[in-house]
């Protein structure tokens, strides 16, 4: 294995395992952001987020997440 080859495949398990960590990191916002809501009892709020990205945002920022 050249030292170029090894970088880039240093590079690509580097990569995988920032998506991976992103992809944990919003699954645990999306979940939080669940949790608060079922507890305040905003179910209607709940089911829009689950299918609308701009509102989900916006309940993001309204409880800091």
């Amino acid at each position: 294995m050249t030292v170029e080859h090894s970088h880039r495949a240093g590079l690509s398990q580097a990569r995988k395992e920032g998506i991976e960590l992103g992809l944990a990191e919003g699954e645990a916002r999306g979940i939080k952001l669940a949790d608060i809501l079922l507890d305040a009892g905003r179910i209607d709020d709940l089911k829009r987020a689950s299918n609308d990205a701009t509102y989900r945002d916006a309940l993001f920022q309204e409880f800091h997440l």
